[in-house]
């Protein structure tokens, strides 16, 4: 049994949970999670530049929307900047910095389906 290791739907993390604190790494790509308390919630995949770790985050509408710009298997700088009020002050949301080095790919062959959050931050 010592070779097992347990299968969880996610081991994604809350990027909000490091505000200005950036993460590097290739991006694997973007998956659907089932959740009871969400729904369907959106996860983007990583490989860190640090370790060569997996690493996943969950989705919020903005990363969202930057992510979708973004090309697989390419280099990535991911920033949370924090809170922030929208413009008519009524309402705040999650903002956040995506920069993308396209030159910087990653051999896709060497991805390992798996997660490893453990030794956050990054």
């Amino acid at each position: 049994m010592e070779n097992y290791r347990e299968i969880k739907t996610s081991d994604a993390i809350k990027i909000t949970d490091f505000e200005n604190k950036p993460f590097e790494g290739w991006y694997l790509g973007t998956r659907k999670a089932d959740t009871k308390e969400f729904g369907e919630q959106t996860i983007h995949r990583f490989k860190s530049l640090k370790d060569g770790t997996n690493k996943e985050f969950w989705g919020f509408e903005k990363f969202n929307r930057l992510m979708m710009e973004v090309t697989p298997l390419t280099l990535c700088k991911i920033i949370y900047l924090g809170k922030k009020l929208q413009k008519d002050k009524t309402k705040s949301y999650h903002d956040m910095q995506v920069l993308n080095d396209i030159t910087n790919k990653i051999n896709e062959q060497k991805e390992s389906p798996e997660s490893d959050n453990d030794d956050l931050p990054f």
